[in-house]
């Protein structure tokens, strides 16, 4: 709840696309699950990326959308496999794979894939994210 006069910040990721970790991690999960890939990236925190949809559900919520920029940092990691495992146990994305089986096999083909895509490491890749001021 806000007072009026109030301001909001919030944030969103960008497309899938603009986040080269997970598009690599999401390529190693389309390689060990040809068939039924786990899709949580894409729907969920890359779901809501269009800052068009986002301004429109602020207006219609009442807000006065200040400011809207994009936002894109380089994130880093000692390594593939290191993001790699951080991706597959602390995601939700670790209950897809749980769901499916061979969760070492998996492991082994992803972190194959993102290195192929990233190199080993230490790595480094762009993350955008839209960030918007609205008011009350």
């Amino acid at each position: 709840m806000l007072a009026p006069g109030g301001r909001f910040l919030f944030n969103t990721w960008g497309p899938l696309g603009t986040h080269a970790f997970e598009v690599a991690l999401q390529a190693g999960l389309e390689r060990a699950f040809p068939v039924d890939p786990p899709r949580f990236f894409q729907t969920v925190p890359h779901g809501y990326a269009d800052p068009g949809v986002v301004a429109a559900d602020l207006a219609a919520a009442g807000f006065a959308v200040e400011d809207e920029q994009e936002l894109t940092l380089q994130g880093r990691a000692a390594s593939t496999a290191d993001l790699a495992i951080g991706y597959l146990t602390g995601t939700p994305v670790r209950v897809a794979v749980e769901e499916r089986g061979d969760g070492p096999a998996v492991r082994a083909t992803v972190i194959e894939e993102m290195t192929t895509r990233l190199g080993p490491g230490p790595v480094t890749a762009p993350m955008t994210a839209y960030v918007f001021r609205a008011a009350a």
